[in-house]
């Protein structure tokens, strides 16, 4: 078990004086807070990769998760506030001491001092948030990338795959942005929370509420270059029918001439010296007119 002592805007390791503790297990909690629900056992083993936050009188517990983007591994980790106390249930110390770190380097980002703990969650969402928003920018670009692909190299092997990939990933970030609303809305209900961190509160809503928008529009975008993915695979089929039609046409006059000459009937022109010659010139006179004919009226082109 770690403590810590959030003191001008750092946390210090602390074994005396402390309001941050990183517990290995619920039962220290409970150990250091009598009057704990046991209803919050339940909370503690849901690690759905989802940050989420919920109060039961004067206790705030949830779950951040932090993403191998943001440290080097997936983290959940269930929280407890109490008392301007904040209990972490996290059982790796290297982790915790990440941690630590990530939220030191936020705090460095102010001038005012901090006093009510609430404000280690508050930096963790926006951290969450911001990663969240350099993360969507990334998807962005791939999105334009596979957009250039498309309409520019015309280039549509794998096509599908990829952008189902791109829209699994938005509908991701699209439910994580939601379940960060919800923690909002939580926090926003909490007069004495606000009183303090209205505006940093008010930031990270304003940031989730643009990322969500941009999300819905990348959604958005996606369906419009499936359509338009779906148009080029049509012209192609198209092009493909085209070039099927032109050589029946070609063809099939060949084929009515072979087939009137192949009858096991006596045809006239068996009998001449030059008979052979007559089918032979009938078949380059049908193509030459057909391939005039495809020429005029610009058959290929269409």
């Amino acid at each position: 078990m770690k403590k810590y002592l959030l003191n001008n805007n750092e946390l210090l390791e602390n074994d005396i004086n402390y309001n941050i503790i990183f517990a290995k297990d619920l039962k220290s909690v409970f150990e250091m807070i009598n009057e704990l629900p046991i209803s919050l056992t339940n909370e503690v083993f849901i690690s759905d990769n989802q940050t989420r936050i919920d109060f039961y009188k004067d206790f705030f517990y949830g779950n951040i998760y932090l993403s191998k983007t943001i440290i080097d591994n997936d983290v959940n980790f269930f929280f407890i506030i109490h008392n301007n106390n904040i209990y972490f249930l996290n059982n790796d110390e290297t982790i915790s001491k990440k941690i630590v770190d990530l939220i030191n380097k936020e705090l460095d980002k102010y001038t005012t001092n901090f006093d009510n703990v609430f404000i280690i969650i508050l930096l963790l969402l926006n951290i969450i948030v911001n990663n969240n928003i350099n993360y969507v920018k990334k998807i962005q670009k791939k999105i334009d990338k596979l957009e250039n692909t498309l309409i520019v190299d015309k280039e549509i092997s794998g096509y599908n795959v990829k952008l189902l990939d791109i829209r699994k990933q938005l509908t991701k970030f699209r439910k994580e942005n939601d379940n960060i609303s919800n923690f909002i809305d939580i926090i926003e209900y909490q007069d004495n929370i606000v009183e303090l961190y209205g505006q940093i509160i008010k930031l990270i809503d304003h940031k989730n509420i643009r990322t969500n928008d941009n999300i819905k529009i990348m959604i958005e975008h996606t369906i419009q270059i499936k359509e338009v993915y779906q148009n080029q695979l049509d012209v192609s089929l198209n092009n493909t029918m085209n070039l099927f039609t032109i050589l029946s046409a070609i063809f099939l006059p060949l084929t009515l001439i072979t087939s009137w000459y192949g009858m096991n009937f006596i045809i006239p022109e068996f009998k001449y010296k030059y008979g052979y010659l007559i089918p032979i010139i009938l078949c380059l006179f049908s193509i030459v007119i057909t391939i005039f004919l495809i020429k005029k009226y610009k058959f290929l082109k269409k």
